[in-house]
């Protein structure tokens, strides 16, 4: 993991476990590891080294194993595609070129 996935993992613990209303004793009970490893997660200086203990927090949290990893949540084709649209029309209106905009409403 690079010391950027280990920054990410550690802010989504932190989220969580705000979020969640759990402290780090607790996560640490409910994953079976100690609270010293926890604390070192959380303060960013490691973290676990297998991949069931990402899996387990992730099912705890109820987020995606991508997510608990990498701090964002996975984007699916159609998402990226509706992004994609809607960065094509705003681009559009800010170069006052409505004809881009029109033009597919009036087709369909």
């Amino acid at each position: 993991m690079s010391d950027l996935d280990v920054v990410k993992f550690s802010e989504t613990l932190k989220t969580m476990l705000k979020k969640h209303e759990m402290s780090g004793k607790m996560i640490a009970s409910l994953l079976g590891v100690s609270e010293g490893s926890v604390s070192s997660w959380l303060s960013g200086t490691a973290t676990p080294s297998d991949i069931n203990v990402y899996k387990r927090c992730a099912r705890i949290f109820s987020i995606s194993l991508h997510e608990m990893i990498y701090g964002i949540p996975e984007v699916s084709d159609g998402q990226l595609e509706v992004r994609k649209k809607i960065e094509d029309v705003a681009n559009a209106l800010s170069a006052g070129r409505f004809e881009l905009i029109i033009r597919p409403i009036r087709e369909s």
